[in-house]
């Protein structure tokens, strides 16, 4: 089975699924619109192929529309020729704009795409232009799959078809859960991109009355990742106060952050918008507590007062009400953290998931 994957060759997504399929034997030829940044694809043995479609960004507005259309047509042409010298059974793009649309133009059947989340959610609402370009893009798939419940039903208002989920897991034996010395302090942390929609924003507001209801207590919040934010949330943390006790400790790899979220205390997750919740997903199969807020990714992956704690969004005061209850009750902490680890075991465990996926490839070839 040769599978050509259409995806973001930069993408830590991309790069657990191809490394995982190649485990299973499955052999992977990549086509990429950005270029590879390290030598991960050479190491798996995985051919890649780049059209950098976004040179034409440097160009002026019009031009760059103009210049634009002009690549996405280069870029069809291009993949045409990729299939002609790869030959693959099954064309697979992730994300339904720019790699869906790509694949749609080229005529090759069978063709899978996997919506990832801004692709459906915040593209198709900008103009009436980009909503049929959706749905001409979903119209072209033989399949179509989601990572949530909640993105397959946003993604059916663009399409009529059968909408398969196919949750984006984790490796539970990587994401395990493991004793952490402990200093006496309470570790509230979060990891995310910082960028307005994951509500760091929220976060740090909520700590500021959590410091300032407990000060004899010792307490920090680290926050993990980087993004286009980061000043501005460090510059925020320092005027309200608790520069001293928000730690931005920068983007930590992938295979660090087991470490990481077993050395919270609870894990915050405050977003605005999520499609689904990896990263409550992770500190979950670590055994971590939780609190985040009542989007549909994590109202997906946690349940209310059994695996984590549900909280308005954009509500400070509620969210501090929630790590305040967990910090005073260590036997909670551990209940929910113990509840969350099965629940990601029998949900989310990424080797199930990635034979969810296989079984999909499986039926596109079979024509069922």
């Amino acid at each position: 089975m040769k599978i050509l994957i259409l995806s973001d060759a930069q993408s830590i997504h991309t790069k657990r699924w191809v490394s995982s399929l190649v485990g299973r034997g499955i052999d992977i030829v990549l086509f990429s619109i950005k270029p590879e940044t390290d030598n991960f694809y050479a190491d798996a043995g995985v051919k890649v192929y780049v059209y950098d479609l976004f040179k034409y960004k440097k160009l002026g507005k019009i031009s760059g529309i103009l210049k634009s259309v002009t690549e996405h047509h280069r870029a069809v042409k291009y993949l045409k020729s990729v299939i002609k010298r790869e030959t693959p059974d099954i064309l697979h793009a992730h994300y339904a704009t720019s790699y869906g649309l790509i694949a749609s133009l080229s005529g090759f059947s069978p063709f899978i795409i996997s919506v990832w989340g801004s692709d459906i959610y915040e593209f198709p609402k900008k103009s009436l232009i980009n909503k049929s370009a959706v749905k001409y893009i979903l119209g072209k798939a033989d399949f179509i799959t989601s990572t949530s419940n909640a993105m397959a039903v946003e993604s059916s208002k663009y399409c009529n078809k059968s909408i398969g989920v196919v949750p984006f897991g984790v490796d539970t034996s990587l994401f395990d859960d493991t004793e952490d010395i402990r200093d006496g302090r309470i570790v509230i942390g979060t990891v995310k991109t910082l960028s307005h929609n994951y509500g760091i924003d929220t976060l740090i507001q909520a700590y500021k009355i959590f410091a300032d209801n407990n000060p004899d207590r010792e307490s920090v919040l680290e926050i993990v990742g980087d993004g286009p934010d980061r000043e501005k949330l460090e510059k925020m943390a320092d005027e309200l106060g608790i520069g001293e006790r928000v730690i931005f400790r920068g983007y930590i790899e992938n295979s660090r952050l087991p470490e990481v979220y077993n050395s919270f205390d609870i894990a915050v997750f405050l977003s605005r918008r999520e499609s689904f919740g990896v990263s409550a997903v992770e500190a979950s199969s670590c055994g971590t507590a939780i609190v985040a807020s009542d989007t549909d990714g994590f109202k997906e992956v946690l349940e209310d007062g059994v695996t984590g704690i549900i909280v308005p969004k954009e509500n400070p005061s509620e969210a501090c009400a929630a790590i305040q209850f967990l910090a005073d009750n260590p036997q909670k902490r551990a209940e929910l953290g113990k509840a969350a680890r099965e629940n990601v075991l029998s949900q989310y465990d990424w080797n199930r998931n990635v034979s969810q996926m296989i079984s999909i490839y499986i039926k596109a070839i079979n024509g069922e």
